[in-house]
């Protein structure tokens, strides 16, 4: 079962443009509609919708626009000092303290935490070479 998950999964990512219904979810992600409501826009029942989704992306539709919206809620979190009932009200929702339990919960640390912890990522990520002593890594300014 988990790997017939991972395939579809794989079979999404190669080419996740490619899925009308998933390109209009992913669009319309950050509006405050239900499952149903999303499904009534394309002319879909739920049912076809969930069917649709998990043929598409391999998972539910509610779990489909929740990825998109955190997703976008961490590119927020670590690129902008917007405060996080901000972050929250961008990705679509308007209560900030259920969207930090949510974050919290499928992220594994709370919205604050993680933006600290973006702020002391290494850029490039870690390396296990030593440094050339003449010619030292450097970090340039943020524009």
């Amino acid at each position: 079962h988990e790997l017939l998950v991972a395939l579809r999964r794989a079979r999404a990512d190669i080419a996740p443009d490619g899925d009308p219904v998933l390109q209009a979810l992913a669009r319309d992600a950050f509006q405050p509609l239900s499952v149903a409501e999303h499904a009534a826009r394309h002319g879909m029942t739920p049912a076809e919708l969930r069917t649709a989704v998990r043929r598409g992306a391999g998972c539910s539709p509610k779990d489909y626009l929740l990825g998109i919206r955190l997703g976008r809620a961490k590119e927020l979190l670590a690129a902008t000092e917007l405060p996080v009932a901000a972050v929250a009200r961008r990705v679509g929702y308007d209560d900030p303290a259920y969207f930090s339990r949510l974050f919290t919960r499928r992220v594994g640390v709370a919205p604050v935490r993680f933006r600290e912890q973006q702020g002391r990522a290494v850029p490039g990520g870690w390396s296990q070479q030593i440094p050339d002593p003449d010619d030292p890594p450097m970090l340039r300014p943020a524009t």
